[in-house]
């Protein structure tokens, strides 16, 4: 695997990673024969050569490909660099090269440089669930002090439900979209520090609960997900639950003990 970095300005950063097929040979078989059970129109089921499959689903097989290797691949570049995404990774182009190369290029806004509060020693009063993680949030947001990227309160806004337009209602949603914002990456440099993660299993779940919930089918929202970027917002919105808990854990040990 190659790498190379383009630094668009302070924060904002493009990789472009280049991978041997030899590292992906294996996960494009693994596409490839789920995609051979598919019924083709003139082939018995079963018989279908893999030249045709690849042919009929060439654009779905690259997707799933690129959906399959990107998080991998860009989270080993990133560690290679020694950087740290404060932003989910938005592979913007991919081109495969069967039996050559994987060639993706990803966007991403760095983590803003700040040192984390003593998140273990917060004093909680709260003893309501809700009011813990609240009260947890609050008191990271108020011993935390950096500057954060505007695409980043912009894209909180995005997932807002406001709708009033009134000047000062505005002015209150930018500030919560921005305490939103930060709370995350506060919660991501935590997660990095102590190891918390959150793999492929724990997306599909929750995509399964959100399936159910809405009678549809999980297939359907991830392909929607990964049409729309809403993978990397998930992402993020489970680590922030695991270590919001992973925080609520430490401080209630600690209080027990005391």
């Amino acid at each position: 695997m190659n790498t190379t970095i383009k630094h668009l300005d302070e924060f904002e950063k493009e990789l472009t990673i280049t991978i041997d097929w030899n590292e992906i040979e294996e996960v494009y078989l693994d596409i490839l024969k789920r995609y051979a059970k598919i019924p083709v129109k003139g082939f018995r089921p079963g018989k279908i050569p893999a030249g045709i499959t690849e042919s009929v689903f060439r654009n779905e097989i690259k997707n799933d490909l690129v959906a399959a290797c990107s998080t991998r691949f860009c989270r080993k570049a990133l560690k290679e660099n020694n950087l740290e995404a404060g932003s989910p990774i938005e592979v913007r182009e991919a081109e495969l090269k069967k039996k050559e190369t994987l060639l993706l290029k990803a966007w991403f806004i760095e983590m803003p440089k700040f040192d984390l509060p003593d998140y273990a020693h917060l004093n909680i009063e709260s003893t309501d669930e809700e009011d813990i993680l609240n009260e947890i949030s609050e008191k990271l947001l108020k011993q935390t002090d950096f500057e954060i990227h505007q695409t980043l309160i912009e894209n909180e806004l995005i997932y807002s439900e406001t709708e009033d337009e009134d000047e000062d209602i505005l002015e209150e949603d930018l500030a919560a979209a921005e305490d939103r914002a930060k709370l995350i990456l506060i919660l991501k440099k935590i997660a990095t520090q102590d190891n918390i993660e959150v793999n492929e299993k724990d997306v599909d779940d929750r995509i399964k609960i959100i399936a159910e919930e809405n009678d549809m089918h999980a297939e359907d929202i991830k392909n929607f997900f990964l049409m729309h970027g809403g993978i990397g917002r998930l992402s993020d919105t489970l680590l922030a639950e695991q270590v919001l808990a992973y925080i609520k854990e430490i401080n209630m040990n600690i209080f027990d003990k005391q």
